[in-house]
């Protein structure tokens, strides 16, 4: 979602979620609870912030207006999970102690009767050379947030981190090494997904980081991205015996299909 990013779109973005999980929990017919589990689950998969630097007692006020949200799945009868992305990784224990919520720095199996399910943001199987997956390590470390939130008070903090995001965003049209470095990422996902299909350590492997929607049958499996709600309304649905990928229409009687398997 990058909620921050453009923030004048944030209310519309968390409305339309809303709006996409009421129509999967009633407008198909209760799909969701069909999986056989308890309850039905969403999943926000990384990125759902562009940039979040939590302290103790503070977060972004982004942060909050999502926790509303939260309650209103709940409401819904769904639980709700949480996975941090390369652009969220910063929590200092606010959604716990606020949404009873604990960020999940995958990769992590999700319960599931019918498949065995693999689920992360994806950036740990991006594509870097050694130092710049190196310097993604050390800012990861919670030593390094500690740091980050002792050197500067929350409001920098937080305007800094927007700031570098939305800057390292920015690119150019018909910017050749971005295109080539997105393919690259893109390409570094399904090659991951492949490795743990082929081990037979899942059986669906379910990414998103790399803005590319795909739902694709390899041959021990099958590889999920569900690319991104930011910019293009898309969102993966595991229920019953299948796997969809799905684009969200705001204002249209149903959202459209765009790839389902059957579950291996």
């Amino acid at each position: 979602m990058h909620l921050g990013r453009e923030p004048e779109g944030d209310r519309e973005r968390l409305a339309t979620i809303l709006a996409c999980v009421r129509y999967e929990l009633n407008g198909r017919g209760n799909s969701l609870p069909d999986n056989g589990a308890e309850q039905p689950s969403i999943i926000f998969l990384g990125d759902t912030f562009d940039a979040f630097v939590d302290t103790p007692r503070r977060m972004p006020p982004i942060a909050h207006a999502w926790m509303d949200l939260v309650k209103e799945l709940r409401n819904l009868g769904a639980a709700v999970r949480f996975f941090s992305g390369n652009h969220d990784r910063w929590h200092a224990g606010n959604l716990e102690r606020h949404a009873g919520i604990r960020p999940d720095r995958g990769p992590a199996y999700l319960p599931h009767p019918r498949a065995k399910v693999l689920v992360s943001h994806g950036d740990e199987a991006d594509h870097l050379p050694p130092h710049e997956r190196f310097i993604k390590w050390l800012s990861d470390t919670r030593a390094a947030h500690a740091a980050y939130r002792t050197v500067l008070p929350f409001g920098a903090a937080q305007r800094v981190a927007a700031w570098a995001s939305a800057r390292l965003a920015t690119v150019g049209p018909g910017d050749a090494r971005a295109t080539a470095s997105h393919e690259q990422t893109v390409n570094a996902l399904r090659r991951s997904a492949m490795g743990y299909l082929e081990k037979k350590r899942a059986q669906v492997v379910v990414y998103g980081h790399a803005h590319r929607a795909e739902l694709t049958a390899m041959h021990d499996g099958l590889y999920l991205n569900t690319g991104d709600w930011y910019l293009s309304r898309t969102y993966g649905v595991l229920a019953g015996t299948h796997a969809r990928l799905v684009r969200w229409k705001a204002g249209e009687p149903s959202p459209d299909t765009l790839a389902e398997h059957v579950l291996f």
